[in-house]
């Protein structure tokens, strides 16, 4: 197979040598370069295209006029291509014909990156952003290590649900449709039948046949053996509050594990590119920053436990403990929840038979390159939405996100509208309905509803993905905890509000000392990446403060216990 390409142009000849050298130093064993001086080189580049070619990066120096319109040629011809613009320095961006040009380019996608040109060599920063857009790209287009291999129907809910969860985790997977000429030879050779899919064969040569959860985990290796002496502190769900936490309980010197009922990351694990998170100009995706952080709170000390799930909570003398799922149970000084919230399940006629038939709850990232060429509806008008509508736009032929309301300005970050707007094969349907999902064994079509007249009608439909709502994942702390009416756990002041006589607390304590929550899950929380994280990160010097006044407390006891 030939080489994917790397296309740069920049007018400046001095510039345009040096960042030759750059690319062809670093980059030409496994990419074919192409530099370009003149606009008009570079979009004959495009003219020419036959569409056979991997475009992997399109570089564009800033200061050239046409370099928008150049890209977004570039973004129509080659969709999963990376685009980025270079500038000389940041305080060129004083130039406000260039600063106007980056941060329209940045705000409608026509760009995925902006940074500085390669003027000295070696430029370390240079080569340092050039290879993240390299990793990105790479990861979704080109053939890629495979630590287990999944065989299954491509259409069938589990698969799916199992390809997703592997996806968001450390655990590089590949997929053979079994109804495919391959997916037959292979379960020949792995003597597997239609009844024992999916079948997943690791690196090793094992084999597991229609795994759940608990198997799946320990083929893995994710499953812990927990300390019978118990923990300080142990973190319920491993999505941005948690994980904060955990990397702040561990560098604090907390005994600290995090259980977690699916893959790390939550919601927030499942979006495309977090451009609102400080520290990520450019953004970043959510697998890759939930991956970071579990890394990074791994080699602080914290233990992790994936595909478990904690069925019960309760207080026996003095300790809190955890039942888990199994049976195991775990004894700890204190326990943060942030098992988060899951999307809201629809009842509408169709939904459940299709499920993992053209029906998706979330943003299901496995499922996109299916979606090429074909017709897609994203449900729901927050930003995983929008992030969700904004990445299928690369593949499928068309992208509808329905919308109940008449605007998505209430419910969605301004960046993404104006992402949203400038991305042509996506269409926002304000004010309308999904009412039916129809098709025998895959989804064929929907009838919608514009809610202001009543009127419907039906479209051709190949994908649908469901993200809206927020429904907190309490149903086991019902009994044992107090929640609002929704179900999101009740912490701080409205605690001490509702029960008489409640004792000055923490404003991440619930109604159980020594039990807090952070997070989505929280009743009056911020349903933001970034508010999550400071919400865990806020649990830890509370939890602390917690443990210092029931140390205090034991202490009196001890010394006003009379003498025997």
């Amino acid at each position: 197979m030939d080489k994917p390409f790397i296309i740069a142009i920049d007018e400046n000849a001095e510039h345009r040598l040096l960042l030759q050298q750059a690319l062809e130093s670093r980059y030409r064993s496994d990419y074919s370069i192409r530099v370009h001086g003149t606009t008009k080189d570079a979009e004959r580049e495009i003219e020419l295209a036959t569409g056979e070619e991997r475009v992997a990066i399109w570089l564009s120096a800033a200061d050239i006029s046409g370099c928008s319109a150049l890209l977004e040629k570039c973004r129509q011809r080659w969709p999963n291509t990376k685009r980025a613009l270079m500038v000389t320095a940041w305080g060129g961006l004083s130039n406000s014909a260039v600063s106007d040009r980056v941060l329209m380019a940045m705000a409608s996608g026509v760009a995925d990156a902006v940074f500085l040109k390669p003027l000295v060599n070696p430029d370390e920063k240079f080569h340092r952003e050039l290879s993240i857009l390299l990793t990105d790209w790479a990861q979704a287009n080109l053939p890629r290590f495979e630590s287990v291999s999944i065989l299954g129907r491509a259409n069938d809910s589990f698969t799916v649900w199992l390809r997703d969860v592997l996806d968001r985790s450390i655990c590089p997977t590949g997929f053979i449709d079994y109804e495919s000429p391959a997916g037959q030879e292979l379960a020949k050779s792995m003597n597997v039948s239609v009844e024992d899919l999916p079948a997943l064969r690791f690196l090793d040569g094992r084999v597991l046949l229609s795994p759940n959860k608990h198997e799946l985990a320990a083929a893995m290796g994710a499953f812990i053996e927990y300390d019978p002496g118990g923990y300080d502190l142990v973190i319920v769900g491993a999505g941005p509050a948690g994980l904060s936490a955990a990397v702040n309980a561990a560098s604090e010197g907390l005994k600290t594990v995090m259980v977690e009922s699916e893959a790390p990351g939550g919601q927030a694990g499942t979006s495309t590119r977090i451009r609102n998170y400080m520290g990520f100009p450019s953004g970043i995706g959510g697998t890759d920053l939930a991956l970071k952080a579990i890394n990074q709170s791994w080699l602080l000390g914290s233990e992790i436990d994936f595909c478990r799930e904690v069925a019960k909570l309760e207080v026996v003398d003095g300790m809190k403990r955890l039942t888990l799922d199994d049976g195991v149970q775990v004894n700890t000084r204190a326990v943060l929840i942030c098992c988060g919230v899951s999307y809201r399940l629809l009842d509408q006629p169709g939904l459940n038979e299709l499920t993992g038939r053209g029906v998706y709850y979330g943003a299901a990232k496995t499922e996109a390159p299916a979606m090429t060429g074909r017709q897609v509806f994203v449900v729901g008008g927050g930003n995983s939405a929008g992030q969700a509508a904004v990445y299928f736009a690369r593949f499928a032929d068309r992208v509808t996100i329905l919308v109940r309301g008449s605007s998505l300005a209430t419910s969605m970050s301004d960046y993404l509208i104006r992402e949203i707007d400038a991305t042509a094969n996506v269409n926002v349907a304000t004010n309308t309905e999904m009412v039916r999902a129809n098709g025998e064994h895959l989804l064929e079509s929907l009838e919608l509803r514009d809610n202001r007249t009543g009127k419907t009608w039906t479209e051709p439909a190949h994908g649908v993905f469901i993200l809206i709502g927020a429904r907190p994942r309490t149903e086991w702390l019902k009994d044992t905890l107090q929640c609002d009416d929704f179900g999101f756990i009740v912490t701080g002041d409205a605690v001490r509000d509702r029960l008489e006589g409640w004792p000055d607390s923490l404003f991440l304590q619930t109604s159980i000392p020594g039990v807090f929550a952070a997070g989505d899950v929280r009743d009056g929380s911020i349903k933001r990446v970034a508010s999550a994280v400071g919400e865990g990160a806020a649990a830890v010097p509370q939890i602390h403060q917690y443990m210092a006044r029931e140390q205090q407390r034991l202490q009196s006891r001890t010394q006003t216990s009379p003498s025997l």
